[in-house]
């Protein structure tokens, strides 16, 4: 007799759970397309970006000083880095730079839209 109402129990417990999980992937479905961001606000480079790379890469500057003028973690200076070099490639045409930023970003595991 306790086994059958521990199974029912079970049963019903594994069913809610499903049904919790279906309406929170509804719910994030539905704000994604009404346009919720999710994660984190990405933070606006400093308009000196490009100049603190340029010295940083002839090593007139520590990374530890680019890191704490711009305010960012180490991680996040060589995510935006990266970013920074893709969108300045000499030889990329326009329209494939955004193409490049995604998928580096999606292998980073970074989320870029």
């Amino acid at each position: 007799m306790r086994s059958q109402s521990k199974t029912v129990l079970l049963y019903l417990a594994v069913s809610e759970r499903e049904n919790i999980k279906k309406r929170q992937a509804e719910g994030i479905a539905a704000a994604k397309l009404r346009g919720v961001r999710f994660g984190r606000p990405e933070k606006d480079l400093p308009s000196n970006f490009g100049e603190l790379v340029r010295k940083w890469e002839q090593r007139q500057i520590r990374t530890a000083d680019i890191v704490k003028q711009c305010q960012m973690s180490r991680a996040a200076f060589y995510i935006k880095l990266k970013e920074y070099k893709l969108l300045n490639k000499q030889n990329c045409p326009e329209k494939y730079k955004l193409i490049f930023i995604k998928v580096s970003f999606a292998t980073l595991g970074v989320a870029k839209v």
